[in-house]
């Protein structure tokens, strides 16, 4: 069974653990929680500009929210329970680096899929940094310790 507009709507705030009230206080009142009640109960539909502003937050593409197409964004089938995005630096959802190094989310740049051998690369590199720097013991003075590594 397909899932209607409302409900792709609802799936992807779900998906991010994002309540109604979640999504008004991020759009600092941009979108009111009984706006977007009313988008995802079927009883209105978003205007482009705020559809496309709560594709932008929810990290999913117009596309798959329209139901054109079973790929997200990210070109990741959206499943109940895919990555989880709780953590806001602003207005968008940031991924968990542990969650990317795991390697189940498809990597894209200026909105281009990378190939399944840049993504090894890439995320090879990052896990060097993040073992080597991010959680390496900090100096007595709080910065972190500077070493070489061959990537």
């Amino acid at each position: 069974m397909e899932l209607s507009f409302a409900e792709r709507l609802k799936l992807a705030r779900e998906n991010l653990e994002l309540t109604q009230l979640d999504v008004m206080n991020l759009t600092k009142n941009r979108i009111h929680n009984k706006t977007l009640s009313g988008y995802e109960s079927g009883r209105n539909q978003p205007d482009f500009d705020t559809l496309n502003y709560l594709c932008d937050i929810y990290n999913v593409s117009a596309d798959w929210i329209l139901g054109r197409t079973k790929i997200n964004r990210n070109n990741d089938k959206v499943k109940d329970h895919g990555i989880r995005q709780s953590v806001f630096d602003g207005e968008y959802p940031v991924v968990d680096l542990t969650d990317l190094l795991s390697g189940s989310t498809a990597l894209s740049y200026n909105r281009r899929k990378l190939t399944k051998t840049d993504e090894k690369r890439l995320l090879s590199v990052l896990r060097v940094i993040v073992e080597n720097y991010i959680t390496a013991e900090p100096n007595n003075d709080g910065s972190r310790k500077e070493e070489a590594h061959n990537v």
